[in-house]
């Protein structure tokens, strides 16, 4: 019976050594998961708890991502005597590259003198979706001289976001020159911190010199259909009481054109 019981004691205090093995070391992020925009800064604390019975030298080192910049110190040595605990704060710049719509990992690992890992915990980091796309005319004023066969409007397009973006350009002319509006669209994708030149080009017709000017417009949105932004073109006569021939007497739709800049 004393045998059986000296057995259970062993086995019983084995577990408790086990357990006790496993809680050693605490190695724990405070946050999981980070959201936070473009040029801000992201805050956790690495909590640090040595339940050994020796004291601990160690090195906390941080890894992450190359659109994310480290500010505190990386390597920073702690040294823990049995019972202790540290808790120690951590920043992290999330630069302007940095795109949303993928995690960005943050790695701490606890290293010793020997390089050995002693514990390890992670967190994922979320950049906030940013839409910032804008357009801008390349001209503001078109002289509609005889000698102009058509007319031309490059339009700039910037993605300032973080994240790409699905637009529709849209240009539109006056009633005045098509007899209804006419309206002309382009569709693209324009990746994040990308920009791109598209042109639209419209055939001059008799009409355009039947007063002495006249606006277009060109107007951008998202995906959803959302106004981003909004430019305006001026044409202007050089002599508004001239005689225009039109050649080919056509004012179709397809006099019309569209030609996109490579990026």
């Amino acid at each position: 019976m004393r045998f059986c019981l000296a057995i259970l004691l062993f086995f019983v205090q084995g577990a408790s050594y086990a357990q006790s093995d496993d809680k050693g070391i605490i190695f724990q992020l405070s946050k999981k998961e980070i959201s936070v925009a473009n040029e801000e800064l992201a805050d956790f604390t690495v909590k640090v708890v040595n339940n050994t019975t020796a004291i601990l030298k160690a090195n906390i080192h941080a890894d992450v991502d190359k659109d994310l910049d480290l500010i505190s110190r990386n390597n920073l040595p702690i040294s823990l005597k049995p019972g202790e605990s540290v808790f120690i704060p951590f920043k992290i710049y999330v630069t302007q590259k940095a795109q949303s719509g993928k995690e960005h990992l943050i790695n701490l690992t606890l290293v010793d003198s020997a390089k050995k890992v002693i514990a390890k915990d992670d967190c994922k980091l979320q950049v906030v979706i940013k839409k910032n796309v804008n357009l801008f005319s390349l001209v503001s004023n078109i002289l509609l001289e005889e000698r102009i066969d058509s007319i031309r409007i490059p339009v700039r397009i910037a993605n300032l976001g973080n994240t790409a973006q699905k637009i529709t350009v849209v240009n539109r002319f006056p009633s005045a020159i098509q007899g209804g509006d006419f309206h002309k669209s382009e569709q693209l994708t324009i990746g994040a911190g990308r920009d791109t030149t598209i042109t639209f080009s419209r055939v001059v017709n008799g009409r355009m010199f039947s007063d002495e000017g006249f606006d277009i417009s060109v107007v951008g949105l998202y995906a959803n259909g959302e106004m981003f932004s909004t430019a305006y073109v001026k044409v202007q006569n050089a002599r508004n009481n001239r005689y225009f021939r039109d050649q080919s007497f056509n004012n179709s739709y397809d006099n019309n054109s569209i030609h996109q800049m490579p990026d």
